[in-house]
């Protein structure tokens, strides 16, 4: 059964990721690269096709030779790999290569297309031609003819089917998901549906961190990340503000050439760079070329294997320019004789091969210039929250025009709009939080970087500054929660009843259960763990590996253990995020070869890593799509959760203005304790000022309904001798009296009635546990 389901899983992810780009069967490269040094056969244009269903390969090749007389060629195939194909060919016996039998030194041009035999094509497996980010290199080693043992050259080029799991309508659709959760959560929050807009808030912004998270694992810069897990992975760069717009490139560039950087140029002159994105070692899967390649050569070359996934670009320079730099690049590199680079900046870099690793990987391939890339996502998350305060203040003012026209009731939303500035800035400390991973990963990675002075001051003074806004605010939720605990025993009390702090800090806490106050803490040292591996580890991918593997572990176990979420249900869905986190990280361990397994473990765990985290992501997708259904549809969404075990809704403000049904003594506790002020006024938990037991009363008092008497009738209680269990405690019983007193006149409780947990400061037993010389005001 579960066999069956895989089977059809696989290719319907398949279908919807690659559908765009399902029409014709075919395998092309578009880069011919050398991969040995002192090669004697260089191409400056390769563009070659095959067609499986008439079996033709239309080639034309652009290149320099200084090979003269008969040649014999090994092509070998290799996928995933492993090699699929491995022979030898004379092109004086293939009639389409006669003009290479014998080949002449210079520079020629070929384009034709040759007709392949049938047992050639029928032993390239039928998945070559479906399965995205195809993991395949064809290479060409070239012989003096009658010799074996000594190439004189040595080519090889990347393969690609057209199909790709990157796309734009995987990053738009989740994105859009996303956004339907919080506008969501942000509607009937304000509707007055606390419970679930609680949940529905916090499974968003779980699922957000859980992408940003997979976009942070892909910026470590392993030995080699196949395509397919690269690609995956690029669908999610957006959660870190790496979106490019053209005319914000044009300004990052001038930005940085202005401040006294150097910019990058790569992407303009890709065509005349070798650029590879990712290291590949040749040396488990061609032994032999061990006996005559230096070893940084044998790590080979793979130009543009991602070439499928990028725009393609206007060529800027004609072949015959091209060729004309390259080689006055090579004459002045003379004195040089390691053919790659590592350095964006080398002045040789057109006689070298490019090697972009990790986060220049990443911006490579989301088609942003190297030297923009930390300005681009820090410009991003500067803009979302500009947006936020204005589309905050827009729904304020069309709100109150609704108010003065008499289009809603004018209590309508009135906690909205008496604390909407509060909530502004509540919206704003959220998006620091969320924006926390972005912004530790890019402003540290400026240190190492260096783009100019002018980006490394400014990442040092946001950076200075979130971590300032976070830890304030954390040491305030702290602080409260303990005030709380020693003045009502009950952390959550304060925390979720006072509305400005619930308001303004409320991201911190609210997705933890009350007694877990404190986890926002450790969430950001988790945080700020693995982002210093990242920024500071990208010379090596091993050490960043580790690591990050150690943290994902840590905060498994932390929160499998703590169990810190409000209720089980979002318990378990952080819990099941971090063990994905952490099976990816182990996925790394490996792309990163600290086990120095064979090339062919990595191109397959590359195809687990994708399978997994698609249909885990479309499981997390379809949860959030169908609360956020239930929610809107629902006329009462707080019914489809259970209440909190820490009961913060009964000290919640109800913002609709409507009298709610409570069924606790909690929640008659909660409706006492805010109806002691005056309309319009907040507790403070600040304020410690005594007031009389009439006054007090008379604050505290409820009106009698019959909703009261049939919702809590324990409320109204006869006085025993003895003090009552706090209702706070684990020894909370429900030992009420049967008896029940009248309310006096005016329908108010009598001065000697109280029910469990508050008594008159006059009246406070001297044994009790509550603080001595205070009224007890909830």
């Amino acid at each position: 059964m579960r066999l069956s389901a895989l089977s059809f899983f696989i290719p319907l992810v398949t279908f919807l990721l690659t559908g765009p780009v399902m029409a014709t069967k075919l395998i092309q490269s578009s880069a011919l690269l050398t991969c040995m040094a002192n090669s004697q056969f260089t191409a400056s244009s390769f563009d070659v096709t095959f067609y499986p269903d008439n079996k033709t390969v239309n080639f034309d090749i652009t290149a320099i030779s200084t090979i003269s007389g008969n040649v014999t060629a090994n092509i070998e195939v290799i996928a995933y790999g492993i090699t699929i194909i491995n022979r030898n060919v004379n092109p004086c016996d293939i009639s389409s290569l006669k003009q290479l039998c014998p080949i002449s030194a210079g520079h020629f041009d070929i384009s034709s297309s040759l007709q392949l035999s049938s047992d050639i094509v029928n032993g390239i497996p039928g998945i070559a031609f479906t399965i995205p980010d195809l993991d395949g290199v064809v290479r060409v080693t070239v012989f003096n003819e009658g010799e074996t043992s000594n190439p004189i050259a040595c080519v090889e080029a990347t393969l690609t089917n057209g199909k790709t799991v990157q796309t734009k309508y995987a990053s738009w659709g989740i994105a859009a998901v996303i956004v339907l959760g919080l506008l969501t959560s942000g509607i009937i929050s304000i509707m007055g549906h606390q419970s679930a807009s609680s949940h529905i808030s916090s499974n968003t912004l779980s699922l957000f961190v859980y992408f940003q998270s997979v976009a942070i694992v892909s910026m470590m810069a392993v030995n080699r990340l196949p395509p397919m897990a690269a690609a995956w992975a690029q669908n999610f760069q957006w959660t870190m503000g790496l979106m490019r717009l053209g005319f914000m490139q044009d300004i990052f560039n001038w930005y940085v050439q202005s401040t006294g950087g150097t910019a990058t140029n790569i992407l303009p002159n890709k065509n005349i760079i070798s650029i590879e994105v990712q290291k590949r070692d040749l040396t488990g899967i061609v032994p032999s070329l061990g006996n005559y390649v230096s070893d940084h050569v044998r790590r080979g070359i793979a130009r543009n294997m991602y070439r499928s996934m990028e725009t393609q670009m206007n060529t800027y320079l004609p072949t015959a320019q091209r060729l004309v730099l390259r080689a006055a690049a090579a004459a002045a590199n003379t004195t040089t004789n390691d053919p790659v680079t590592g350095d964006e900046k080398d002045p040789n870099i057109a006689a070298k091969t490019l090697v972009l690793r990790g986060m220049e990987r990443v911006a490579y391939l989301a088609n942003i210039e190297l030297s923009s890339l930390f300005l681009t996502g820090l410009t991003f998350f500067v803009v979302l929250g500009i947006f936020c305060v204005l589309a905050i203040a827009i729904v304020k003012g069309v709100i109150e025009l609704l108010a003065k026209t008499g289009s809603i009731h004018p209590d309508k939303f009135a906690s909205f709009r008496q604390g909407w500035l509060g909530i502004s800035k509540g919206v704003l400390f959220r998006l620091v939080l969320v924006g926390f991973p972005q912004l530790s990963v890019l402003c540290l990675w400026q240190l190492t970087e260096r783009d100019s002075p002018a980006t490394v001051v400014l990442g040092i003074l946001v950076y200075l500054l979130v971590l300032l806004v976070l830890g304030f605010a954390a040491f305030k939720v702290i602080t409260i929660a303990r005030r709380s605990l020693a003045e009502y025993k009950n952390p959550a009390y304060i925390l979720f009843s006072d509305q400005s702090v619930l308001d303004r800090l409320g991201f911190l806490y609210i997705q933890f259960r009350a007694t877990a106050y404190y986890f926002i803490v450790p969430l950001l040292a988790y945080t700020l763990w693995k982002a210093c591996f990242i920024a500071f580890g990208q010379p090596s991918g091993k050490a960043q590996a580790v690591g990050v593997f150690l943290g994902e572990l840590g905060f498994l176990v932390g929160i499998a253990w703590m169990k810190p979420y409000m209720d089980k249900t979002t318990n378990g869905f952080n819990i099941a995020i971090a063990a994905i986190n952490f099976i990816n990280s182990i996925f790394f361990l490996f792309f990163s070869q600290l086990f120095g397994q064979p090339p062919a473990v990595g191109s397959i765990m590359a195809v687990v890593f994708f399978v997994l985290n698609a249909a885990f992501s479309l499981i997390l997708l379809i949860m959030i799509i169908v609360s956020c259904v239930w929610a809107i549809m629902s006329k009462n969404p707080d019914t489809r959760y259970q209440p909190m075990r820490d009961d913060r809704e009964s000290f919640m403000k109800d913002n609709t203005g409507i009298e709610k049904k409570r069924g606790t003594e909690l929640d008659a506790l909660g409706v006492t304790a805010r109806d002691g002020y005056e309309e319009g006024q907040r507790a403070s938990v600040y304020d410690s000022e005594e007031a009389s037991p009439s006054e007090y009363a008379s604050k505290t008092s409820l009106p009698y309904s019959s909703t009261n008497e049939e919702a809590f009738p324990q409320a109204r209680l006869s006085r025993k001798g003895d003090r009552p269990a706090n209702p706070f405690g684990d020894s909370y019983e429900n030992n009420y009296s049967s008896s029940s007193l009248d309310l006096g006149a005016g329908g108010h409780f009598p001065q000697n009635t109280t029910y469990r947990g508050y008594y008159p400061a006059d009246e406070s037993p001297q044994s009790s546990a509550w603080p001595q010389g205070r009224t007890q005001r909830f």
